[in-house]
């Protein structure tokens, strides 16, 4: 019984030093952008030919990945939209790249298409409310720059609805201006 505690206490001292000297890594902020993406962004996307104007918060990390979500997410009861448009959108997630300039980037978005009760057949065929029909792609090239006032990220987008038959039921473009989310001091009661 001994040895066999013994042979545990070994191998937990062998573990622990294996770790000790496993290299270690910090990782920290990057108190001055210099130009990078890297972080959370807020804004409009102004549309092209519309007064619809969509609240937006992206948020790009390191590694080209980028996530968010919008205020066009939930249209099933929105009496102002074409009819295309009656539709649920997933949040958004795809890729950035650094393109020209060090400060300007390529993004590539993907959105997830559900059916409302009232969305158009003739559009995205037979379905259920809730029903994945579609798939929403979106490009831009944003251009960060420094302020006095905190960065920014502005620049077109285009984007596509397609049905499930990758035929395109809507198209548009627009505007995109960011201002990146800093932080802040604690609120106070």
């Amino acid at each position: 019984m001994w040895w066999a505690l013994r042979r545990c206490l070994s191998a937990g001292f062998a573990m622990v030093a294996l770790f000790a000297l496993t290299p270690t890594t910090h990782v920290k902020a990057d108190d001055e952008q210099n130009g990078s993406i890297v972080g959370t962004w807020i804004g409009m996307i102004s549309l092209n030919n519309s007064a619809l104007v969509i609240a937006e918060l992206p948020s790009f990390s390191r590694g080209g990945t980028v996530g968010g979500t919008n205020s066009f997410s939930h249209n099933c009861q929105n009496p102002f939209l074409p009819p295309v448009l009656t539709v649920e959108l997933s949040d958004y997630f795809g890729s950035w790249a650094s393109i020209g300039s060090s400060n300007q980037f390529a993004i590539t978005l993907k959105r997830l298409i559900f059916a409302c009760p009232n969305t158009p057949v003739a559009s995205y065929g037979q379905s259920f409310a809730g029903q994945n029909v579609g798939l929403v792609s979106i490009q831009a090239v944003g251009t960060v720059q420094h302020t006095k006032n905190g960065d920014t990220l502005t620049g077109p987008v285009t984007f596509q609805f397609t049905n499930l038959s990758d035929q395109v039921v809507f198209a548009g473009s627009g505007t995109a201006a960011f201002s990146r989310v800093a932080i802040e001091p604690l609120a106070t009661q």
